[in-house]
């Protein structure tokens, strides 16, 4: 029927970055199935992804659309992990914190099984404070993928709060080998080699961070000390 049609013209058009297509499409859908939850979720993700790739300044319209429409997802469909895990994504990138958390629990509850979502309701946890809990859930993480890079570096700036720099450096390390070409893993690398007085292989990380990214004034700064101590 018609409302099938437009459900599926609003995904064709969102897997080719047409948002504005697709989110008018979603809107006559749910203006005939206001109840459908899938519709919902998928018009929250589409309002994001227009946010995300706005050429002009990005507008909070969009975001405040995505996050209503989330919300209305996740009621309709309680059930729906991935429904909980970008409403807490989308809520952490607004700084709302709690609803992060609360959301990323949700989910973890829903599917435990899902290295993903422990990695999220980790980054979600450090960013609130809760340090002990982030760690457990990022160490989820890596158990499920040792080769989980980001959640390595955030893992070792943990490590790093706690004055446990060995550790840190021991993450960071597998985290540079997982994402050879992220510049701020190396930088990281870099910093804790330094106080860890292991000047030479602080100055081979560093110099790659700056190759990586030479805008990184923090990276720069670091090397000449390192060099300097070298």
């Amino acid at each position: 029927g018609l409302v099938e049609a437009r459900y599926g013209l609003s995904s064709a058009a969102a897997a080719v970055g047409d948002f504005d297509g697709a989110i008018s499409l979603l809107r006559q859908v749910l203006s005939s199935v206001p109840g459908l939850a899938e519709a919902h979720y998928n018009l929250g993700i589409h309002h994001w992804n227009r946010h995300k790739n706005a050429v002009a300044s990005p507008s909070a319209s969009d975001l405040d659309a995505a996050s209503a429409a989330l919300t209305t997802a996740a009621t309709l469909a309680p059930g729906d992990a991935r429904v909980h895990a970008a409403r807490g994504r989308l809520l952490g990138e607004r700084d709302d914190l709690a609803g992060a958390v609360e959301s990323l629990r949700r989910a973890r509850k829903l599917e435990p099984d899902r290295a993903e979502y422990a990695y999220d309701l980790g980054l979600a946890l450090r960013l609130a404070g809760d340090f002990e809990g982030a760690e457990t859930q990022l160490r989820i993480a890596i158990a499920h993928d040792a080769a989980n890079g980001l959640a390595r570096r955030a893992l070792a700036l943990i490590l790093r709060t706690r004055g446990d720099i060995a550790g840190a450096a021991t993450e960071l390390a597998a985290a540079v080998a997982a994402l050879p070409a992220d510049a701020q893993a190396h930088h990281l690398l870099g910093s804790v080699l330094l106080k860890l007085d292991r000047s030479e292989a602080a100055v081979e990380s560093l110099r790659r961070a700056v190759e990586l990214d030479p805008a990184m004034t923090e990276a720069r700064v670091a090397l000449a000390q390192a060099l300097a101590r070298a």
